[in-house]
């Protein structure tokens, strides 16, 4: 179950529908969003397989799969935590109608229980047989963000189906869907939010199975401060992890904090005469536990990551309880066992042990109970993780060098956390007034934008900020703090987007080095004025995408028609009911044949018409305008067979 080299889960195979199965709605959350990883999942959520580099070899994939996924897929993510990768290209600039932000609250100041975040690593997803209209579900709950870390995580997956009639197990679930669709700190349009209610009344009626062999029954806790109990979110701290006493634990968390979760259960320590206190475990990683109150560490035996296991070298969750993570493969998992006489629980979910996580955030756990017959479950984990040749080992206390942090990276030392604090802060409280798109006298396109930017109490005076259109990084316009009137001039259509890039660099004053931050952040909709026709941009998009890569035409008239034949339309030769000459896309003789074959077997060809006449509206109109209406021609002649 533990053993990294081998139980590895591949995060598409978890959320790709099963054969003969069609995504209808799904949700997820994370605190980081990776827009690769965004990418890679919707090519998952249609049934296809990442073939590389996601961005590059998938760009029709991708593409399709925006088009099958609106109105279908909501994420929602922390403010400020989207990553800005230029890598990803114009395709992104798609993902903006997935993408919902959420500020659980608005820091006040940089103290660090004033700091709130939006945390759980959730997925609920709906999805319907293309032929028979049966209904499955899946719910997934982790400790892993959307992201391509390749840090070590843990993941529960469940199945269910509906029954019918409410099930109590998917309350809760129901709740967090509730939250999500009702909170008013979430940056989500009305269609949205009736596509998570929609799917919250769905799951109502869901049972889902766990694994009998090793669990009886599972507990879905979703975990928010107070203003959020009114959807029926939970108090962490009021929930049996931390109030039931406790004979045996293993916490695994790599963040940790000396008040909460790990002060909570020592308090709850059962204590026997004849063995003494309940023997409690404590991994995380070394940087974490060197912060931990030493007498709070002391009634924990510690482990920390081997040193082997940072040998492969990743990019660096930063997550809100970071104290200076290296950017390289660690421990990212959240998980606790506990075990009671026979009451045996194993909690996995996003929750870390420490303050921030139980009073302030937006968390998640699955509480799976584990059967009676399975005894010595946190024994058994500490074997298999804390052995020989396992991935942990004792923990020693790291010797603080003299004069303080020593010789380490600038992105290591405490000052610079400081600046980061204050940065993503600063993201947070940045807000949208209007933004307004129009076609200049050169005939390229400008935004104007109106916005405001505060700071929290105790923010770092030395930052400096500017915003930039995504895709046009070079056009970027100082922010000052306060209200601002921004405009960005000589845009492409695709770069007029709600996707923005907010930015800090300069020097620091007290260490004299030189620092660069950013991330994405998203205008809400209501907020967002293009001046577009529906899907112009979208056009926009694909239309550069054929443009930049004139060998895709024929792949792309391959998924508009669903036509294996034509698939992989790359390559210069001729392929049944196509050939190429050049870049152009010619209409062989053959393909009414291979259409008819395609379609007429399908039981669902009436649908596989109306999203081929979808695909083909897409194209732009001065691209093969005779072939495309060509195209168009037979769609109507098949819909008239159809009918």
């Amino acid at each position: 179950m533990l053993r990294m080299e081998q139980d590895r889960l591949d995060f598409a195979e978890a959320l790709m529908p099963d054969p003969g199965f069609e995504a209808l709605r799904v949700v997820g959350t994370t605190y980081t969003l990776d827009m690769r990883a965004l990418l890679g999942t919707c090519l998952a959520l249609v049934g296809d397989a990442p073939t590389g580099k996601v961005g590059e070899g998938d760009a029709v994939g991708i593409f399709a799969s925006f088009t099958k996924l609106r109105g279908r897929l909501a994420v929602f993510c922390e403010k400020g935590r989207i990553k800005n990768e230029e890598a990803t290209g114009r395709l992104s600039v798609l993902l903006e109608d997935f993408v919902n932000q959420v500020v659980v609250s608005k820091p006040k100041s940089l103290g660090a229980t004033s700091i709130a975040t939006f945390h759980p690593k959730v997925w609920v997803a709906e999805y319907r047989n293309t032929k028979t209209r049966e209904r499955t579900y899946r719910l997934l709950v982790m400790s892993r963000n959307l992201t391509l870390d390749g840090s070590w995580d843990l993941a529960v997956r469940l199945d269910g189906r509906p029954t019918g009639r409410a099930v109590e197990e998917s309350a809760s679930v129901c709740a967090f869907l509730d939250y999500l669709a009702g909170s008013t700190n979430i940056d989500a349009d009305a269609k949205t939010r009736k596509m998570v209610r929609e799917l919250s009344k769905s799951v109502s009626k869901v049972r889902f199975e766990v694994d009998q062999h090793v669990f009886e029954d599972f507990e879905f806790l979703p975990i928010g401060p107070a203003h959020t109990r009114r959807y029926g979110m939970l108090d962490a701290m009021q929930t049996d992890l931390m109030t039931q006493t406790v004979d045996t634990a293993l916490i695994i968390s790599p963040f940790l904090g000396s008040g909460g979760p790990l002060r909570a259960l020592v308090k709850n320590r059962s204590w026997r005469e004849a063995t003494g206190p309940a023997t409690f475990h404590l991994m995380s990683r070394a940087f974490s536990l060197d912060g931990l109150d030493p007498k709070l560490r002391e009634q924990y035996t510690c482990y920390a990551p081997r040193p082997w296991l940072s040998e492969v070298e990743v990019e660096d969750e930063g997550e809100d309880e970071g104290t200076g993570a290296a950017a390289y493969s660690d421990i990212h998992a959240k998980a606790y066992v506990t075990e009671r006489y026979a009451d045996r629980s194993l909690y996995i979910g996003s929750l870390n042990a420490s303050r921030n996580g139980a009073f302030n955030n937006v968390e998640a756990l699955l509480r799976l109970r584990i059967r009676k017959g399975c005894s010595g479950m946190v024994d058994r984990f500490v074997a298999e993780l804390a052995g020989e040749k396992c991935p942990f080992e004792k923990y020693v206390p790291t010797a603080v060098p003299e004069g303080g942090e020593g010789e380490v990276p600038f992105v290591q030392t405490s000052r610079y956390r400081d600046l980061e604090r204050s940065f993503h802060a600063a993201a947070k409280l940045l807000e949208f007034v209007d933004v307004r798109a129009g076609v200049g006298d050169d005939g390229s396109y400008q935004m104007g934008v109106s916005c405001s930017l505060t700071l929290p109490e105790a923010c770092d005076e030395g930052l400096s900020f500017v915003l930039a259109p995504y895709l046009e990084p070079k056009e970027k316009a100082v922010l000052p703090v306060g209200k601002s009137e921004l405009a960005f001039i000589g845009l492409t259509l695709d770069q007029v987007s709600r996707f923005f890039v907010f930015r800090t660099s300069g020097i620091d004053p007290q260490s004299n080095e030189r620092f660069s931050m950013d991330c994405v952040v998203c205008c809400p909709e209501k907020c967002f004025d293009d001046g577009l026709e529906p899907d112009e941009r979208v056009r926009a998009v694909l239309d550069g995408m054929l443009r930049r890569r004139t060998n895709l035409l024929p792949e792309y008239v391959a998924r508009v028609f669903g036509i294996k034949e034509l698939a992989g339309g790359g390559g210069d030769g001729d392929g049944p009911g196509r050939h190429t000459v050049g870049t152009t896309t010619v209409l062989g003789s053959g393909i009414y044949e291979v259409l008819l074959k395609s379609i007429s077997s399908a039981d669902d060809a009436k649908e596989r018409l109306e999203y081929a006449k979808l695909m083909l509206s897409y194209l732009p109109t001065d691209m093969e305008a005779d072939r495309v209406q060509a195209m168009r021609d037979l769609i109507d002649t098949f819909q008239k067979a159809v009918r």
